[in-house]
């Protein structure tokens, strides 16, 4: 008998983890992608209890300068796997003495896979991290969102003041953090910090509906994403394909948001 669509909702918030953390910094969308592949990999291959005992060989061959990047990646990701204190001192050691940015990042994902692990096993609590592109901060995930006047038009000063007046009240309602505006002659655009319960969306098109009630000079269409803040000469190309109904929808259904490219 197939689940009806609630059902698998239900099935699936209690496998979640009793206790959310948002890991501040942001993480490279490909190395992210890279970590959890390579972790797939080694958890299907290896015996979790073994490697309890292995630690020791673990923390040389990371240290180990004639080990290539590729191996010393493979025991980032076992020490992380055996998720105790020890190991955890391990990566945090590397982390701290390394000088390959790129092995770094992979370390600062490993660090945080031990620390949850320990700190589930020490608080009996399951705990889940929330990994993005631009990272977030306490409770709250960031966001850069554009919105952006109609195609052939400019926003004024005055439309500029009342986009920020009006996304700052919504943010109250919200509790919501603004971190950063840039305002350009087309768009308009937010870093904000977002509560996790919080959909950005609905921030987003409250904004516009409470500015296109003086004067309907925004697009119900805008630009959200959680990877990357992207560069002007990007925005302009972005807003010019927002204007001219050439971005995908961020959803199948009938949606006024447009996801922006990973890279």
């Amino acid at each position: 008998m197939n689940k009806s669509p609630k059902d698998q909702i239900n099935e699936a918030a209690m496998h979640l983890p009793q206790q959310m953390i948002v890991i501040e910094s942001g993480i490279d969308p490909q190395i992210l992608k890279e970590y959890f592949e390579q972790a797939t990999l080694i958890a299907e291959a290896n015996d979790l209890e073994e490697k309890q005992f292995h630690v020791d060989l673990f923390e040389e061959a990371l240290f180990d300068t004639e080990v290539n990047e590729k191996g010393k990646q493979i025991m980032l990701i076992n020490l992380a796997q055996v998720g105790s204190i020890e190991a955890y001192r391990v990566i945090e050691k590397f982390v701290n003495t390394t000088s390959d940015e790129n092995l770094k990042k992979w370390a600062l994902l490993a660090l945080q896979e031990c620390r949850m692990s320990v700190e589930s096993e020490l608080t009996d609590e399951t705990q889940g991290y929330i990994l993005s592109g631009l990272g977030g901060k306490s409770n709250k995930l960031r966001y850069f969102f554009a919105v952006a006047a109609y195609k052939d038009t400019q926003l004024s000063p005055y439309q500029h003041q009342l986009v920020e007046l009006e996304l700052k009240s919504i943010c109250i309602k919200y509790q919501a953090e603004i971190e950063e505006v840039r305002f350009a002659s087309q768009y308009i655009s937010f870093v904000l910090l977002v509560p996790l319960e919080v959909a950005v969306g609905q921030i987003i098109e409250d904004t516009i509906d409470q500015c296109n009630e003086m004067g309907n000079f925004l697009m119900p269409n805008f630009l959200v994403t959680n990877v990357l803040i992207p560069t002007e000469e990007m925005m302009d190309e972005l807003v010019d394909d927002l204007q001219n109904d050439r971005l995908d929808s961020a959803d199948e259904e009938d949606t006024d948001s447009a996801q922006l490219p990973d890279n």
